[in-house]
């Protein structure tokens, strides 16, 4: 009987592109973390992805409008949306395509 030997991974770094896609990604996690960790501070909550009061200008009587994440809104749909086809910029998203060979 023929042994099957298990399929190996090759890793690699990504293209100047991917690179710059997961530098980007990166920062935003990082930025978002900060914001998230002092939501308390801007009356938002952090299990509810509710960053607090959002100001559209410098100006404190400009600061009413709520600024929660994952909203029923179309941003939040198209956002999520947009983040997923990012996915496809990334040339290991071709092997998901492809047959499953041994």
């Amino acid at each position: 009987a023929r042994k099957l030997s298990p399929p190996v991974l090759q890793l690699s770094w990504p293209d100047f592109g991917g690179a710059l896609i997961l530098a980007g990604g990166l920062a935003l996690t990082i930025e978002i973390t900060i914001r998230l960790a002092a939501s308390s501070h801007f009356g938002g909550r952090t299990s509810a992805f509710d960053f607090g009061i959002k100001c559209s200008s410098g100006a404190a009587d400009d600061c009413v409008e709520r600024n929660a994440a994952f909203v029923p809104e179309f941003n939040s749909f198209g956002h999520c949306i947009q983040g997923c086809f990012s996915l496809l910029l990334f040339p290991s998203a071709l092997l998901l395509g492809r047959p499953f060979k041994l």
